[in-house]
């Protein structure tokens, strides 16, 4: 395996940078090359354990793309489907997860949640239990206390 000189860097498509904190020597980079496939494998394999997190790029945001990506995850996790995923409100995606993940509890991303209350609220009640609503996420430890507040 050699490293070729170009930019290690991954960016998003909001110009933001996300690299997982992972030794320089277990990090991709642009320009590897690899004298196997088995090399290849192992190397993304051993990458995806340290970093923690698996990374698709999908033309069509379909159900069935989604089905297939995350048929495609379950071959990697080697602990099978995951207790949790938090996503946007993606409909074709909750469909997929339902379908590929089963047992997998799925959640909205609480950005995703607050982003909307404003939208969602005359402005009125939004500043009325905007507040309310955060003590009611951030400052409860449980169901039950939450369901209360």
């Amino acid at each position: 395996m050699s490293e070729g000189s170009e930019s290690d860097e991954c960016a998003t498509a909001n110009g933001r940078v996300y690299i997982p904190e992972v030794r320089n020597e277990e990090t991709p980079a642009v320009g590897m090359k690899f004298d196997s496939l088995d090399l290849v494998y192992n190397f993304y394999n051993r990458y995806a354990f340290l970093a923690g997190f698996a990374c698709a790029f999908l033309s069509k945001e379909t159900t069935e793309s989604f089905v297939w990506i995350f048929e495609e995850f379950k071959k990697a996790m080697p602990g099978g489907e995951p207790k949790t995923i938090i996503t946007d409100q993606d409909a074709a995606m909750a469909i997929a997860i339902s379908i590929a993940f089963p047992t997998t509890f799925h959640r909205i991303c609480i950005w995703h949640i607050t982003s909307k209350f404003s939208v969602k609220l005359p402005h009125s009640a939004y500043k009325e239990y905007w507040r309310e609503f955060q003590k009611a996420i951030w400052d409860t430890d449980n169901k039950d206390e939450f369901d209360a507040k």
